[in-house]
């Protein structure tokens, strides 16, 4: 049985140098794992990708102070 975790706010410095973030569970599929920065959804291979329990974002889409991250996935 899966769970469905919606708007986890994953941990990690938002700092505009940091590319890391951690979710609190490994997800089923990393590939469908849903990523928003302020509201609108990164593209998954082209502004991140994610290995077991992180979030790795790509060097141009990297948070920035204020920025609120959010991310959508079943675990």
């Amino acid at each position: 049985t899966l769970a469905l975790i919606t708007n986890e706010l994953p941990t990690g410095t938002i700092d505009g140098t940091n590319t890391t973030f951690s979710l609190s569970h490994t997800p089923a599929n990393p590939a469908y794992v849903q990523v928003s920065l302020n509201g609108l959804v990164m593209s998954v291979g082209n502004d991140y990708t994610v290995t077991s329990g992180s979030i790795i974002f790509l060097t141009a889409s990297t948070p920035q102070p204020g920025d609120i991250l959010q991310a959508t996935y079943f675990y």
